[in-house]
């Protein structure tokens, strides 16, 4: 009698595939052997997927991880940059600030000497006129010869002498730009008389003294006045 050789097989849960109950033996433990369900071909597929989205997850990750690196450091320079702007605007403000002051304290230091200097002027002006005031009005100055005191008094007119006197100047005037004088001197020509003539009109008189007549003039009034003549 010939022994039949038996083959179990099981069916694979995952494929659905009938395969020998060797393909299902797991690893012994606690409880011993054990068949599971699913046969060795589909564990070792499973177990290949498993290790491909571990790798996938842990890419996804690290990408991840750079683009949050890539973004934490955009914002750290744009607040760097904003922080920046700002220091900037805020020192540039104070500096006006400071500025402006120094301007305003510059104008009144200025306006306060201003003012100090008009006050002082206006003090010393009233000063001076006060002293002015004070001089004794009876006193009065010493006549000086040719001051303005002597040019009043010499345009002043003598109403005793006046009239005569220039009644006789005019009258030597005339008579010296008249043809008959100017036609006698020239007779007379070189003779002492003429010379004495011009030396007494060039001599210059003392304030108050009347001046020397012309001997001409006296010469031809003595011997051609009708008054004269006897």
């Amino acid at each position: 009698m010939s022994k039949t050789h038996i083959s179990l097989t099981k069916t694979c849960a995952s494929c659905g595939e009938q395969k020998p109950l060797s393909e299902f033996l797991q690893l012994a433990g606690a409880q011993g052997t054990t068949y599971g369900n699913i046969c060795a071909s589909c564990r070792k597929t499973q177990m290949e997927k498993d290790a491909g989205h571990k790798d996938t997850d842990e890419v996804t990750t690290r990408t991840t991880g750079v683009k949050i690196d890539s973004k934490a450091k955009v914002k750290g320079d744009i607040d760097k940059l904003e922080f920046r702007k700002q220091m900037e605007t805020e020192y540039f403000d104070e500096r006006e600030k400071t500025e402006e002051k120094e301007i305003k304290q510059t104008q009144k230091t200025q306006h306060t000497a201003r003012e100090e200097k008009k006050h002082r002027e206006g003090f010393l002006e009233k000063r001076s006129f006060l002293d002015s005031s004070k001089k004794p009005a009876g006193t009065s100055a010493a006549p000086v010869f040719g001051g303005e005191e002597q040019k009043a008094q010499a345009g002043k007119l003598d109403f005793a002498t006046g009239p005569v006197e220039h009644t006789r100047v005019t009258g030597q005037i005339k008579l010296t730009q008249s043809p008959i004088y100017q036609a006698f001197k020239n007779w007379l020509g070189n003779a002492p008389i003429v010379s004495a003539a011009e030396r007494a009109a060039k001599q210059k008189t003392n304030p108050g003294e009347k001046a020397h007549s012309d001997p001409l003039i006296e010469h031809m009034n003595n011997k051609y006045n009708p008054r004269n003549r006897k």
